[in-house]
């Protein structure tokens, strides 16, 4: 068995992990329990052990059905375990008949094997700079037991999503509101890591970093391109990142009816895409770059999460915006982003955060105006594949304006997974310009 096949559903392992990150059942003499000392094992394990006896007497629990019916009584439990953002969205869909909500087993799915190999390899290499800058990182995630806000929000901001090169076709779903369909926009989107690469090579970096610093080292090149309606064919966007907290984001886009490019600002990218609710920021949870100014706050949540491993994923129900989950319970972080930049559209973030599986995944995003007013949320569907590299993707995401009512959902499908099978998405740094985008658009 290897580091990446753990499978844990023991009570007390399941609540471990919680506190030191790691499956109390080291395989092969190698655990991220070695991140820790032996005196600071002891204290968490009993502290993870009261949480898990303590949730015992909680009213979701595995097993429970909850339905349009019934969901009354357990207002007060969703309330405290889904963010207040998913809340609404959640109670909304359970008040109108539209879901249902099944609490499964809370299972311990294997780890990203290349992510999680290259967290051991370069463990405690990476830290923070008094600007924020992240330095000394190599790849995998940088910060597996995160003391501090600021590394947190790098685990989030290095989360693995997918490969370090892959490709979906999406639907924008817009909705005026619950069952009351808008459009539908089809696309295409890529995305390529240039350095901390793990799979597929090169690996960690890719050559057109060598021979730059680190503050000017591409992080990643990403592209889209809308495929239908006629009325917005051919829109694309370019946005390349770079690791410098003090170098913005190089973002231009196609505008088809006048031929023209574009460029767009990078430092303040709230821009909606094309009237959805989906901004550049917020797109896959937190797209944000990290800055000087910004500061952070965590503190540890149990939460109630869609996940999945080796599933199909739920049906999406165009009609009425909504899909059927079904729901765990986990441990998670819960970080708060403060830009500190009164010019930007939010006053603060709150992402939701995985801390059971070393990937810096999320599932929930609050954002909040500068008025301190709830303002849009975001549900980010994710799954794991059982390849032989237990791939993560994700198949979806909702976001809600939740002052007019309005939503986005968008479908994802990746052509290169399928359970069983991870293919390489055949891309490079250089493929990235309107004139290879528009060619594949055609």
């Amino acid at each position: 068995m290897t580091p990446c096949e753990i499978n844990c559903t023991e009570a007390w392992c399941l609540a471990v992990p919680s506190f030191l990150g790691f499956c109390p059942h080291a395989v092969n003499g190698t655990s991220l329990a070695s991140l820790q000392g032996d005196a600071m094992r002891w204290p968490a394990l009993l502290l993870g052990l009261l949480v898990c006896a303590s949730a015992g007497g909680e009213g979701v629990r595995p097993g429970l059905l909850i339905t349009p019916d019934n969901y009354r009584q357990y207002l007060a439990d969703l309330r405290r375990l889904l963010s207040p953002g998913a809340f609404r969205v959640v109670e909304e869909g359970l008040r109108r008949g539209y879901i249902k909500m099944p609490i499964v087993e809370t299972k311990r799915y294997p780890q990203y094997r290349p992510f999680y190999e290259a967290t051991l390899a370069h463990r405690g290499r990476a830290r923070v700079g008094p600007d924020n800058q992240l330095l000394g990182w190599v790849s995998g995630l940088p910060f597996p037991q995160p003391r501090r806000g600021v590394e947190l929000a790098w685990n989030l901001d290095r989360r693995v999503t997918v490969s370090d090169n892959y490709f979906f076709e999406g639907d924008f779903y817009l909705y005026n509101g619950p069952g009351r369909p808008e459009r539908r926009y089809r696309w295409w989107y890529w995305v390529y890591r240039a350095n901390g690469r793990v799979w597929p090579p090169p690996v960690p970096l890719d050559p057109i970093n060598r021979g730059r610093p680190w503050r000017e080292q591409i992080r990643w090149r990403s592209q889209f391109v809308m495929v239908s309606p006629f009325d917005v064919r051919g829109f694309a966007v370019i946005r390349t990142r770079y690791e410098g907290v003090d170098r913005w984001d190089d973002l231009f886009s196609y505008i088809p009816a006048i031929r023209r490019i574009r460029r767009m600002t990078g430092a303040d990218v709230c821009d909606p895409m094309l009237g959805t609710d989906t901004i550049y920021d917020d797109f896959e949870l937190f797209s944000q770059k990290i800055t000087a100014r910004m500061t952070f706050r965590m503190h540890r949540k149990r939460m109630l999460v869609p996940i999945y491993y080796c599933e199909t994923p739920p049906a999406f129900d165009p009609k009425t915006g909504y899909r059927q989950h079904v729901w765990n319970l986990r441990e998670g972080w819960v970080l708060e982003i403060f830009p500190n930049d009164p010019e930007y559209l939010y006053s603060k973030r709150v992402v939701y955060l995985e801390a059971q599986r070393l990937n810096g995944s999320g599932y929930y995003l609050d954002t909040y105006d500068q008025r301190g007013r709830l303002y849009r949320q975001q549900v980010y569907l994710n799954r794991y594949l059982d390849d032989e590299l237990h791939t993560p993707s994700s198949f979806g995401a909702r976001y809600t304006n939740l002052m007019s009512g309005h939503f986005t959902h968008i479908v994802m499908e990746y052509p290169g997974l399928r359970v069983g099978r991870h293919r390489e998405v055949r891309i490079s740094a250089a493929d990235f310009n309107f004139r290879w985008l528009l060619r594949h658009a055609r």
